[in-house]
């Protein structure tokens, strides 16, 4: 099977390092990619993979020096960017298009916190896919993305290497999550906007990953089921956050790894309403804490010691899930 972004893998040292292209089209796809729709020269692109596959280590210098190439690449090739285009994949349904826009006008009331929280989130991936992140080339993204993802994985202290026969699954994956860059024998990406990142993303989604929509279906079928799983910046997304931890941590066996990232609040700090619509569960560390010590007593963690631009504190913790809560939350005691 073709895949939409071919991954290879060579070893060095004891790291499976993958080599990532994202130059080709969508799986099953028989035509090249045209000209005008290269991210960079096809010399270039094949610079900045072996490049990346080198510099994909736990050597946080090497990762920076990767870093600056994709953003000297994005320097470089944003200029000649197509206006209202989406080099990553298609655009979404015209219905849905003018459900954003609507939304973005204001004029979509009534929503649920949930749904206008999935809808603020479909808007922003849709502006990347089309515009970029961080100001920079939609193009670079996929780079970005995979150093970004990498990087914090390799702060466990974990290698690729061991993850080679691993079932692995990353609840809410976004349209290219860690999941995307980690090699494995199973791979299972939950989203619940899964069927509108496959149109946005499609080029350079790869084959690998088995991406479903339905988290209640994938607890029914993968309960303890997985090697490793995945949730990084999700739970504060959803408006019943502890249910969700349960679920995810219910795809784990028993002495399963788990790598967990939230942005943590301060309680008497404010965030901007926009911010705070998109996320809707606020949690704070003590919090997140507790719940996690019921899964687990065994885990590290890390916390940044000053505040993002809403007043938000980056909170990973990675481990093995050996414990099980002694009875079921009580979701009435949050506040």
């Amino acid at each position: 099977m073709e895949h939409a972004t071919p991954m290879k893998f060579s070893i060095q040292g004891n790291q499976v390092l993958p080599r990532i292209s994202f130059f080709s089209r969508r799986r099953n796809s028989p035509e090249p990619v045209p000209e005008e729709e290269k991210a960079v020269p096809p010399e270039f692109s094949f610079r900045v993979d072996e490049l990346l596959g080198d510099a994909v280590s736990s050597q946080d210098f090497l990762l920076n020096i990767a870093r600056k190439i994709a953003l000297g690449a994005s320097a470089q090739i944003r200029p000649c960017k197509k206006p209202l285009h989406n080099y990553l994949g298609d655009d979404l349904d015209p219905e849905k298009v003018e459900q954003i826009a609507n939304f973005c006008r204001g004029k979509a009331s009534g929503l649920a916190p949930e749904a206008e929280a999935q809808l603020h989130e479909l808007a922003f991936w849709r502006w990347v896919a089309f515009e970029g992140y961080a100001d920079n080339d939609p193009r670079a993204f996929p780079w970005l993305q995979c150093l970004s993802m990498l990087e914090h994985y390799f702060k466990t202290g974990w290698t690729l290497r061991e993850l080679a026969g691993a079932h692995i699954v990353e609840i809410g994956c976004g349209p290219l999550g860690m999941i995307e860059f980690l090699p494995g024998k199973r791979k299972v990406g939950f989203d619940p906007l899964n069927a509108e990142y496959e149109k946005l993303f499609r080029r350079v989604r790869t084959g690998g990953v088995e991406y479903v929509p339905d988290l209640e279906a994938l607890c029914q079928t993968g309960r303890r089921q997985f090697d490793l799983a995945v949730c990084f910046n999700v739970l504060d997304h959803t408006t019943r956050p502890r249910k969700l931890l349960d679920d995810y941590m219910s795809l784990l066996k028993r002495e399963g790894r788990f790598l967990f990232q939230v942005n943590t609040i301060k309680p008497g700090e404010t965030r901007p309403e926009d911010h705070a619509r998109m996320h809707p569960s606020p949690i704070t560390e003590a919090q997140i804490r507790s719940w996690l010590d019921q899964y687990s007593t065994h885990y590290q963690s890390s916390l940044s010691d000053k505040p993002s631009d809403v007043n938000e504190y980056f909170f990973m913790a990675w481990g093995q899930k050996n414990r099980e809560p002694a009875a079921p939350f009580d979701e009435s005691t949050l506040t």
